[in-house]
């Protein structure tokens, strides 16, 4: 599931033997990763504009997610370069 619609403090809204079956890692996208995103922007959704997405928030987002994924104790993968990476679920 995307990580948009999954709360850092997901484990608040389940029973311990629920929570020993849900895998969980937030994949967050560095800067580096950035030029990447922008490029293929409009591959599946075909945006008009996505001028709104600037380096400045993508740093702001990067940084947020992962002072809450440490507070909440949530595993993380940085993407911070070319993304050829595995998760350890």
């Amino acid at each position: 599931m995307e990580g948009s619609y999954i709360p850092f403090r997901w484990k608040d809204d389940f029973a311990d033997a629920a929570e020993n079956e849900i895998r969980y890692c937030c994949l967050v996208m560095g800067w580096r990763y950035f030029a990447e995103i922008k490029k293929y922007a409009s591959v599946i959704e075909r945006r008009v504009d996505d001028a709104w997405c600037a380096m400045d928030s993508v740093l702001e987002d990067t940084e947020r997610a992962l002072e809450l994924c440490r507070k909440y104790g949530c595993p993380f993968l940085l993407i911070d370069g070319e993304y050829r990476v595995k998760p350890d679920l």
